[in-house]
């Protein structure tokens, strides 16, 4: 269930610069996982850079491997998106790290920061800190910030790759 590796929309141009703000079709997206994980900490990639100069980050990669297999943020732990009992990710993780979930545009990352908030809460009493990174892998890229294995991204589907530059687009 674990494994470790050490566009334009209706118009509206998805930007490839740091710090670049969301497209709004990405805007509608963040607001529709925030509104529909109340649960779970949201952090702007701007925000995930910042907690990664002061401490450890561990990136959860909550995609398909298909989709790991092409990038993924570097030192991403690659999770099985469809895993229930997070038990086994949990005992892995070093509780003094800060957690960043994500996937292609934050769902699948956010149901499984909310199942590691859960899992923490009953089995531990209290949970590290746990975030989702919005936007997800198709924000990090469009903002130009760093991939490993390639600089382009699996668009996961033909719907959602709008999402995501057409520059950065893998083949499916």
């Amino acid at each position: 269930a674990i494994l470790t590796a050490g566009g334009s929309l209706n118009g509206i141009m998805a930007s490839n610069r740091t710090g670049a703000t969301p497209s709004l079709s990405m805007r509608v997206v963040i607001f529709g996982i925030r509104k529909g994980f109340p649960m779970v900490s949201h952090l702007n990639c701007s925000q995930v850079v910042e907690l990664s100069k002061s401490q450890d980050v561990v990136y959860l990669d909550a995609r398909a491997k298909e989709e790991f297999a092409v990038s993924h943020i570097p030192g991403a732990t690659w999770v099985d998106p469809d895993v229930t009992d997070v038990t086994e990710v949990a005992d892995k993780l070093d509780q003094s790290k800060p957690v960043v979930c994500y996937c292609s545009v934050g769902y699948r990352s956010s149901l499984l920061a909310q199942r590691l908030y859960r899992h923490f809460k009953e089995h531990k009493g209290s949970c590290q800190p746990l975030h989702n990174l919005e936007g997800g892998l198709f924000q990090w890229a469009n903002e130009g910030r760093p991939l490993a294995v390639s600089n382009l991204v699996h668009p996961y589907s033909s719907a959602w790759s709008m999402l995501l530059d057409s520059k950065l687009r893998s083949q499916m």
